[in-house]
């Protein structure tokens, strides 16, 4: 009886953490966006060249947008609740989303598209 309790219980683990997408903090993908490209760069809203967008601007559950720079170019990181919502804000204003991460500002800019590839951020 403990045996086939103990497996119940091993198997309801394994199925809950594979199946859930984890989200990815502002910390981990700074983390992850430095080991492809060690230009990258999170700025400060004031050193923002143009103006930084706020969630307002975007649909869905957007949690808060970063201004990010790559050598002299910038662009935005909008953090989003789920991957849906990024993945949703990519098609919507057709754009990149890596997990709960859409970049703004990218299409049409080879640096930052090479980038996206290295990221392996997908366009929709």
């Amino acid at each position: 009886m403990k045996i086939i309790l103990l497996k119940i219980l091993i198997l309801s683990i394994l199925s809950v953490s594979c199946s859930k997408k984890v989200r990815l903090f502002k910390e981990d993908l700074y983390r992850y966006a430095t080991g492809k490209d060690e230009r990258v760069e999170f700025v400060l809203g004031s050193t923002f060249e143009g103006k930084l967008s706020t969630c307002e601007n975007y649909v869905g559950d957007c949690i808060n947008v970063f201004g990010v720079k790559l050598g002299m170019i910038y662009f935005q990181a909008v953090e989003f609740q789920t991957e849906e919502g990024a993945q949703n804000a990519a098609k919507k204003y057709r754009g990149y989303f890596y997990r709960n991460w859409f970049f703004d500002d990218v299409s049409g800019e080879p640096a930052l598209e090479e980038l996206m590839v290295k990221l392996e951020a997908k366009k929709p």
